[in-house]
């Protein structure tokens, strides 16, 4: 499962920094954190998919739909 460290060490941190325009700072803080600004969503998608790394949006808090399973609808 991809979490705020492994999804930075796999983009890399100066290349998440650059392509969302924030310092490292920024970045290792957001990782210690555990979950990135939903600001940084769509340069950071575009970031991975260049990379071919997969970019959950859970991981920039974004609340995803449940399925009807989840919902324990039958």
């Amino acid at each position: 499962m991809m979490d705020a460290t492994k999804f930075a060490n796999a983009v890399g941190r100066n290349n998440l920094a650059k392509a969302t325009g924030v310092g490292l700072t920024a970045v290792s803080n957001a990782v210690v954190r555990g979950w990135f600004p939903s600001s940084w969503f769509v340069a950071a998608k575009a970031l991975a998919d260049e990379q071919g790394v997969a970019c959950p949006p859970s991981l920039f808090g974004m609340k995803l739909p449940e399925t009807d399973q989840e919902a324990g609808v039958a």
